[in-house]
C-alpha cells in the first residue's frame, strides 16, 4: 500500500485540499492514506460508485450486480439486479445513491425505483417513477430527482403518493434550445452529474463546462461556469497560469461531488484537438462565493469518485481497481 500527502487549508468546517506540489507554511496539512485497493475485470464496465462512511458500492454491468464493500471488515458482498425477459423489460441502472442505509437504483430502462438493504443485501421493494428521471439525488434525509419536464427539471419525491413533484423555478435555460415535441429530440444530450451539497442541487452536463447550482430553500437557479479553473500541466501535475495547453482546451465534466457542506470536487478531463488530458485532478469549489479553491491531485487517472466524512472511493479504469482512502488532519 501507498501513502499520499497533500496539504489542506481548515476555515471552519470547510475543507479545501492542494495538490502535493503546491505548499504554503500558512497550510494545515492533510494526511491522504491509501488504505486498499480492490481489482476489478478489465473487460467488464463499471459505473454508479457512491459510498459512506460505512459502505463503498458500484456496479458491475457484466454480471449485472452492485457489490457492497463494508468498509470496516472490508467484506464484499453481492445484490444481483435482474435483467428482465426481453427488450420491453430490460433493466438499465442510470443513478444509484445510498439514503438511510439503503441502497436506491433508479432503472431508467424500467422507469421504476428499487431498494436494497446494504446490511444484509436483501430486496425490500419497489415501486414505478411517473416521469423519465435523468438521475436520483439525495441531501440524506430527502430524495430527488431530475428529467425532462415543461414543469422544471429538478424535482422532490413524497413519501405519501410516492411521486416526484416539481421544484419551483427549476426549468434550466439551455433546455431552449431542444424542442422537447419534436420525436427527434434527445434526452442523452443532458446527460451529466447531479449531486446536492448545502442545501442546493447541483448539475454539470458532459458537454459544456457550465455549473448549475438550484438553491431548494430559495428556489433561485444560478450558474457558475468553470472558465476559471488555472490551468494543470496534467502531465506533472505543476499548478500553471491561466493560458490553457496547446490548442483549445474543452473542460468535459465526469463528476461533481459534495465535500462537506459548502464544497464540491470537480472531476474533469480537459480535451483539445492534439489529446485528451488526465482525469488525475480533483478541482475544489466553494459553491457559496463560487470560487476555485485548489485541486487533489491522485497518482492514477480516475472514472469515478465518492466522497463521505472519513473515506474517498475512486474508480480507475487505468489500475482497473477500486481504491480507499482515508483522509485526516495534522495540527
Amino acid at each position: 500500500m501507498f501513502n499520499y500527502f497533500y496539504n489542506a487549508i481548515l476555515i471552519g468546517s470547510l475543507i479545501l485540499i492542494f495538490g502535493s506540489g503546491y505548499s504554503d507554511k500558512n497550510l494545515t496539512q492533510i494526511e491522504l492514506k491509501h488504505v486498499k485497493s480492490f481489482e476489478l475485470e478489465e473487460e467488464y464496465a463499471y459505473d454508479n460508485l457512491v459510498n459512506t462512511d460505512h459502505y463503498a458500492v458500484w456496479y458491475e454491468h457484466h454480471t449485472s450486480s452492485f457489490y457492497v464493500l463494508d468498509l470496516k471488515t472490508y467484506e464484499i458482498k453481492p445484490i444481483k439486479i435482474e435483467k428482465g425477459r426481453g427488450p420491453s423489460e430490460a433493466t438499465w441502472i442510470r443513478s444509484a445513491i445510498i439514503m438511510e442505509n439503503n441502497l436506491i437504483l433508479y432503472d431508467f430502462g424500467n422507469m421504476k425505483l428499487i431498494y436494497f438493504d446494504l446490511t444484509s443485501g436483501a430486496y425490500i421493494k419497489e415501486f414505478p417513477a411517473n416521469l423519465m428521471l435523468q438521475s436520483i439525488i439525495t441531501d440524506g434525509q430527502n430524495l430527488y430527482g431530475s428529467g425532462l419536464s415543461p414543469n422544471g427539471f429538478f424535482f422532490k419525491f413524497d413519501s405519501t403518493s410516492q411521486k416526484f413533484n416539481p421544484l419551483p423555478n427549476s426549468t434550466m435555460p439551455f433546455l431552449d434550445r431542444y424542442n422537447m415535441a419534436d420525436p427527434s429530440f434527445n434526452p442523452f444530450k443532458i446527460q451529466g452529474s447531479y449531486s446536492s451539497c448545502g442545501g442546493c442541487i447541483l448539475f454539470s452536463s458532459y458537454y459544456e463546462p457550465i455549473l448549475y447550482i438550484y438553491s431548494i430553500a430559495t428556489q433561485r437557479l444560478e450558474q457558475y461556469k468553470f472558465e476559471s479553473i488555472p490551468s494543470v500541466d496534467f502531465e506533472s501535475g505543476r499548478k500553471g497560469d491561466m493560458l490553457g495547453p496547446p490548442g483549445p482546451l474543452k473542460m468535459q465534466i465526469e463528476s461533481v461531488i459534495p465535500i462537506g457542506n459548502q464544497s464540491i470536487g470537480v472531476l474533469a478531463r480537459g480535451k483539445s484537438d492534439e489529446r485528451d488530458y488526465s482525469s488525475k485532478f480533483v478541482h475544489i469549489f466553494d459553491i457559496q462565493t463560487k470560487s476555485h479553491k485548489s485541486f487533489i491531485q491522485f497518482p492514477i487517472e480516475l472514472k469515478e469518485i465518492s466522497i463521505s466524512e472519513e473515506y474517498i472511493a475512486t474508480l480507475s479504469k487505468e489500475s482497473w481497481s477500486i481504491d480507499i482512502y482515508e483522509y485526516t488532519f495534522r495540527n
